[in-house]
């Protein structure tokens, strides 16, 4: 009998895909596999109950002042006002935040509250706690009668018993009485919030009761005191409650339910090693305090516990077992904006026009094949420099190579694998320097390409306006989209006065302080050239009209221990370190001190006092500022989510590199390495990075990355695809 023989799929060479299609679904996957995970660890995290342990925060103490009276409106407690809490990271690891994470926690410790000064409210603050409390009634009215609707069975048997029709008088008495009872209910529990003090009347009428239980006797006596009478006007309702907050003095409500801490995830202090994560915890201000005064912080229930004298000792000692932890629930969110990034990025790169460069290149990087000789692009003819600058500083021996190399680069694209350090820093920077010294001079074959018409105005796809999720962004893509070429010319007229006589650089580097020590090295080595830091476009914005102040530090008073001292310097390294990282103020080099810097921005207005007109007209000046420089920078240093989002609110009429690096290629996914080609396809491009290195950092399980082919994918970075597939353009690692 003939052996059968048994059918295999389609073998793909290392590091390839089978199509593009198969790379857009690939990469598709990974991603949506990532994000599918993310989601679940966040819900079981709020699903699960975590045995922490509190200690007061050093130095946070409600310290008592002669005007706590007249500005909270009852005194200082000397109660701690935050608090660090920590969890045993045995087994949680993989549910917790990153360091620095903003987070909620709920806490199975008592709030204890403060009665709210006592006075005769006036004026709007009458009119405002009248309007709550006249609108919580009528809602408890709605409710009580849908309640009985509900439970049209319990009246039907009622009236059956008694021997009534269903039709009768009686039914509607039945009805009503017991919308009146639900009521009653309803309405009491929601006015005992606001009676913290027992009437006159309770007391007889309630003699070996409690204190609360008295108060909810008041609550229901004012439940049918303030229940609209039928055919009453509301201005004549509004007006009993009025009568009723004066009479009581009531000012505000009183909480039921305890509020949550907010915070957010901390380093351990320096020499500190346990296995342990850190939390600063602000205590909650407590709600609905009279709008009068600033809100005190609650109280909580704990026992009085000193600071350990060791820290290391007590965290090592820490166990979820312990009698004295308490019960969290922890709640955070994960951005988005990255995995948006990403798919944009994929899709945009999948629908790249023809004729472009970057589809070339796409094209080429999927299953790897001899690319077309039309496609190879002689980057020395396009940046002469180089080439004048051969065998000078760093661009000699080895790096004289890579240089050589360039010549032959595919799509203008070019891929280099070098140890990390400063000799690769100086390649790059020489790369830049030279770039940025001449202006560009593209070879004739690629000109016609750059001049093509599909360049030209390029509106967005529709699939773009519909991804975009902010507002403002589709109103300005379909806006554009509207305009006529002649339009689109006027609206480009100010962006076209200025023609750059030297190349400009995009420099992409994954974290923030490699973007930082880019920009400083950058200046350095290139006086009178003008260089931005870019951050967020939204924070670059804010920055102009209405700037974050730098977090204050909490003081270390005289008298702290060592240990106290320690943990009140390392919170405020962290809240100094996340303030930096996302603040432009905390960078003299940003686009938009720059901006303030260099004159093209008047900070004179404030926004709070402005009326929308006014903040209108402020923010269009700021962006035009903001515009106006960046039209004119001879390089920007940004992360990818940064250049990302650059790109969403300047558009097409901003600015637009000769030349982009991405540096550290190795520490990116391959969505976030391709996101500057998606950009700008037409702009040749350096991916460097050291494959001696970690790779991208992934959030996906474990178990995701071995059942997943599609989520494994995410850990290797383009670079080390492009190596697995033999197509690097340089190799400085000979025995890899």
């Amino acid at each position: 009998m003939r052996r059968r023989r048994r059918r295999r799929g389609i073998r793909i060479p290392a590091g390839c895909f089978v199509n593009q299609e198969h790379r857009k679904t690939t990469l598709f996957k990974g991603l949506t596999n990532e994000m599918k995970w993310m989601e679940q660890i966040v819900s079981e995290c709020q699903e699960t109950a975590f045995n922490a342990h509190i200690l007061p925060m050093p130095g946070s103490e409600w310290v008592p002042h002669e005007t706590d009276m007249e500005v909270f409106g009852t005194t200082a407690t000397c109660e701690p006002r935050a608090y660090i809490m920590a969890l045993d990271l045995k087994d949680i690891r993989h549910l917790l935040p990153n360091i620095g994470s903003a987070v909620e926690v709920e806490l199975s410790v008592d709030q204890i509250y403060h009665t709210a000064p006592k006075f005769c409210l006036e004026g709007d603050a009458l009119d405002a706690l009248a309007a709550v409390i006249e609108k919580d009634i009528d809602v408890c009215e709605l409710q009580a009668y849908d309640a009985v609707e509900g439970a049209y069975e319990t009246a039907f048997k009622i009236i059956c018993d008694e021997g009534y029709d269903i039709d009768s008088i009686r039914s509607r008495e039945v009805m009503k009485s017991l919308t009146v009872e639900q009521y009653r209910e309803l309405a009491k529990s929601y006015l005992y919030q606001y009676n913290a003090n027992v009437s006159d009347e309770a007391i007889p009428g309630m003699p070996s009761a409690d204190t609360e239980t008295r108060r909810m006797y008041d609550a229901d006596k004012f439940a049918l005191e303030l229940r609209a009478a039928p055919g009453e006007l509301p201005a004549d309702h509004r007006q009993r409650i009025k009568d009723w907050i004066q009479q009581h003095k009531v000012t505000s409500r009183t909480p039921t339910d305890p509020s949550a801490f907010v915070g957010r995830r901390i380093k351990l202090p320096p020499g500190v090693t346990a296995d342990v994560a850190l939390f600063n915890l602000e205590v909650p201000l407590q709600p609905y305090w009279p709008v009068d005064y600033q809100s005190p912080p609650v109280t909580l229930s704990v026992p009085q516990r000193t600071w350990p004298s060791d820290l290391s000792d007590y965290f090592d000692n820490i166990t979820k077992g312990s009698p004295q932890a308490v019960c969290a629930y922890i709640s955070y969110e994960v951005g988005t904006e990255t995995f948006l990034m990403e798919h944009w990025t994929i899709e945009k790169m999948s629908r790249l026009p023809k004729e472009s460069l970057g589809n070339d290149w796409w094209d080429f990087s999927t299953r790897f094949h001899n690319i077309p000789a039309p496609e190879c692009i002689d980057l020395l003819k396009w940046y002469p420099a180089l080439q004048n600058r051969l065998g000078t500083d760093m661009l000699e021996n080895g790096y004289a190579r890579v240089v050589e190399t360039m010549a032959r680069s595919r799509a203008g694209k070019f891929i280099i694998n070098a140890p990390a350090g400063p000799n690769r820093s100086n390649f790059a920077l020489s790369i830049v320097q030279a770039i940025m010294s001449e202006a560009p001079d593209p070879p004739a074959n690629v000109l016609s390409r750059l001049n093509a018409e599909y360049r030209r105005h390029v509106p967005y796809d529709y699939w773009e306006v519909q991804f975009e999720k902010d507002l403002y962004n589709q109103l300005q893509m379909a806006m554009w989209n509207n305009m006529s070429a002649e339009e689109r010319s006027l609206s480009r007229k100010k962006v076209d006065e200025f023609v750059p006589v030297t190349g400009r650089v995009a420099w992409i580097a994954p974290h923030d302080d490699q973007v930082d020590e880019a920009v400083e090295r950058l200046i350095a080595q290139n006086p009178g050239k003008t260089i931005l830091r870019i951050y967020c476009h939204d924070a670059e914005v804010k920055n102009l009209i209405e700037p974050e102040a730098e977090p204050e530090d909490t003081v270390v008073a005289s008298g702290k221990t060592t240990s106290e001292t320690q943990m009140i310097e390392a919170y405020n390294s962290c809240l100094l370190e996340e303030y930096r990282k996302h603040n432009p103020a905390s960078n003299k080099h940003s686009w938009s001190e720059q901006c303030l810097s260099r004159g093209h921005f008047d900070r004179s207005g404030c926004w709070s006092e402005m009326n929308p007109t006014e903040r209108s007209q402020y923010l269009s000046d700021a962006e035009e500022a903001l515009n106006y420089l960046l039209d004119r920078a001879d390089a920007i240093c940004a992360t990818p989510s940064a250049f990302y989002k650059i790109y969403k609110r300047v558009g097409y009429s901003g600015f637009e590199p000769s030349f982009i690096i991405v540096d550290n290629a190795n520490q990116l996914t391959e969505p976030s390495s391709l996101l500057p080609i998606a950009i700008f396809p037409d702009v040749p491009t350096m991916f460097v990075g050291d494959l001696e290195q970690d790779g991208p950092e992934v959030m996906a399980s474990e178990e995701s990355l071995r059942t997943s082919t599609a989520t494994k994918r995410r850990t290797r970075s383009l670079l080390q695809r492009v190596e697995d597939a033999g197509y690097l353009d340089y190799q400085f690692f000979p025995n890899r």
